[in-house]
């Protein structure tokens, strides 16, 4: 099946350029879905969700919370009460229908436009394509995980209960949001169905992959929600602009048509999975290996261990560094680099001791599979990316080294518990 494209117009504001286009009803149900929790977890294995960071007395009220009697009343309470009054991420069959049978007077009209936000999996140079003539073109995969609707769900589903004769003849106007972090997705969705009836924030946390606690907590979490996010923001920021940087200029800070080759949202995004605190459960495959650098508000630190990371990873592979089409300058690659960072500092022992091992990294680099690095995957998402790093993983770590970045995991999950980068 082809993509997806469409002519759209760059609207250019201080925060981001986003692009509108008119979109043929019979598309729209091909390249998105509701806002929900992600079930593509990528290489992560986690839902791409905002990191949470609180004070300990916070984090182990939240912590306890969750396998509280308590906590399940006001889970049970929050469904109930979402259903009662038809909330975003749960849809109102009713409520499409009565869409559908408006659009089918002579009359209709839906002027206001449709608010998409395009995976972040997704490279800006793929999605974005501007023509020889200036002609600007979205392109997207037809998959539903190609973007998700911060706005207008119900009449999305609304044209489901249409006639494929009316799909195929109606327009609609949609705002693609291109290289938005998933924290800002957050605080959009907030805005947009905030308006008129503020939104109740523990819902809030619900759908962004965190459980409520209770009302009287409910302020302080919600205040520590981006911690993380804008940590890695700022390590972003230091990658971009320090001259020896192998990342110097080559991010986009502030999304389409900004200079650079590589997304802030997927450099904030991926690197959160090293930094932030989370529960220690039988799904944690990845730890937070670099928490003490945020626990420490240290964001330089944590921006030099990338840099000689970088670095290592050019010196190993000149070619593919220096090919701006290659995996490496992908959103895919950057997911890849980072998971293979994790393991690499399990390997060596630590943070300090990976510093001080660039050779080796450098080493291990230089087994990655050239025909990998040099024709990269069209298409995004976490089961691409977990393909990737399987492969690449393969070929990097013999079975000894796999069976000790095992047993350095046992270490480093104590180690963790200790500093309250992990918790139970």
């Amino acid at each position: 099946m082809s993509d997806f494209t469409c002519i759209a117009l760059p609207v250019r504001q201080p925060a981001a350029t986003f692009y509108v286009g008119a979109v043929a009803a019979s598309d729209l149900g091909s390249i998105c879905r509701p806002l929900t929790k992600p079930v593509d977890t990528g290489v992560f294995g986690r839902e791409t969700s905002t990191p949470v960071v609180l004070n300990d007395e916070q984090l182990d009220a939240l912590v306890h919370s969750l396998e509280s009697r308590s906590f399940r009343v006001r889970s049970m309470d929050l469904l109930s009460e979402e259903r009662i009054e038809p909330y975003q991420r749960f849809l109102d069959e009713k409520r499409a229908v009565q869409i559908a049978e408006y659009i089918k007077l002579p009359s209709a009209l839906l002027p206001n436009s449709i608010i998409l936000a395009v995976n972040v999996s997704l490279d800006e140079s793929d999605v974005v394509q501007t023509g020889p003539d200036g002609t600007v073109k979205i392109r997207l995969p037809r998959s539903a995980n190609s973007a998700v609707i911060l706005d207008g769900q119900h009449r999305v589903a609304s044209f489901e209960y249409l006639e494929k004769a009316m799909r195929e003849q109606m327009e609609v106007v949609v705002a693609f949001l291109v290289g938005v972090p998933f924290y800002q997705q957050a605080e959009i969705f907030a805005i947009i169905n905030g308006k008129q009836k503020p939104v109740n924030k523990s819902i809030i946390f619900d759908l962004f992959g965190y459980a409520p606690i209770s009302s009287v907590k409910d302020e302080k979490l919600y205040e520590g929600l981006m911690a993380v996010s804008r940590f890695c923001s700022h390590v972003a920021r230091i990658l971009n602009q320090f001259e020896d940087s192998p990342w110097s200029g080559q991010i986009k800070m502030r999304g389409p048509g900004d200079v650079g080759v590589i997304s802030q949202a997927a450099v904030a995004e991926y690197l959160s999975a090293l930094v932030e605190p989370k529960t220690l459960t039988k799904r944690t495959k990845v730890l937070p290996v670099l928490y003490q650098f945020f626990r420490n508000s240290d964001a330089p630190g944590c921006a030099s261990l990338v840099i000689l990371y970088l670095a290592a990873i050019r010196s190993a592979q000149p070619a593919a560094w220096a090919d701006r089409g290659s995996l490496l300058w992908k959103n895919n690659g950057v997911a890849v680099m980072l998971r293979l960072l994790h393991d690499l500092i399990l390997l060596l022992g630590g943070a300090t001791e990976f510093m001080d091992s660039i050779p080796k990294v450098q080493a291990f680099w230089a087994k990655a599979p050239r025909e990998r690095l040099l024709h990269p995957p069209k298409t995004g998402g976490g089961g691409v990316q977990n393909e990737l790093y399987e492969i690449f993983r393969a070929q990097f770590f013999t079975p000894a080294e796999q069976s000790k970045i095992e047993q350095r995991k046992i270490v480093t999950t104590e180690h963790l518990l200790q500093i309250r980068g992990l918790v139970r």
